[in-house]
């Protein structure tokens, strides 16, 4: 969650590298088994300004079956 807000909450707010650093360490902890963490990390590197790898973990977000969703492919365009 702490991710989540530091790569979408609103200005002032947002830190990309603080971002990148917790949705990787979440992605870790879990085995990067959860499709939102992998999601996240995609913001967060977003927020960074890498969107190359935003749309590689966007992408990887997206092999998840119940991950692939209209918003999800929504938040891969914009990084595209």
């Amino acid at each position: 969650n702490v991710a989540w807000l530091l790569a979408t909450g609103p200005d002032g707010h947002r830190d990309g590298p603080a971002a990148v650093a917790a949705a990787t360490r979440a992605c870790e902890l879990d085995g990067w088994r959860n499709p939102s963490f992998v999601s996240t990390l995609a913001a967060a590197h977003a927020e960074a300004g890498d969107f190359a790898r935003a749309v590689e973990y966007q992408t990887k977000a997206l092999a998840y079956p119940k991950n692939d969703t209209p918003r999800a492919r929504a938040r891969l365009k914009l990084f595209q």
